[in-house]
C-alpha cells in the first residue's frame, strides 16, 4: 500500500459532493455502491477541516453542532459572532483567535 498527498480545494470538494449527491438523489449512478463510499470520503476528509463559529443566541437551551446552524434558520434566535467575541482561543494555544 502506497500512501499519497492530495491537495483538494475546499470548494472543489463540495461542488464534488453536491454533484455526487445529487446523482445519486436522481438514481442516475451507474455503481450507487461506489457513490455511497464516495460521499463518505468526501464527507470525512471535509470534516478534518473544522470550522470554530461563534454563536450568540436569544434562546435558554443552547443546540451545538450542525443542529445548530438549522435551528437558528428555522427560528431567527441566534447570529454568527466572531470566535474571540467568546473568548476562544486557537487550537493548541492560550492567544486570542483574531480575525
Amino acid at each position: 500500500m502506497s500512501e499519497q498527498h492530495l491537495a483538494i480545494g475546499l470548494g472543489d470538494a463540495i461542488k464534488r459532493l453536491i454533484r455526487v449527491e445529487m446523482m445519486r438523489g436522481a438514481g442516475v449512478s451507474s455503481h450507487p455502491g461506489h457513490t455511497k463510499s464516495e460521499i463518505e470520503l468526501i464527507v470525512q476528509a471535509l470534516n478534518t477541516q473544522i470550522l470554530r463559529l461563534g454563536m450568540d443566541c436569544d434562546t435558554d437551551s443552547p443546540v451545538q453542532g450542525v443542529e445548530a446552524l438549522t435551528h437558528s434558520a428555522a427560528t431567527s434566535c441566534c447570529r454568527l459572532i466572531r470566535p474571540d467575541a467568546l473568548g476562544a482561543t486557537r487550537p493548541g494555544s492560550r492567544r486570542p483567535l483574531r480575525g
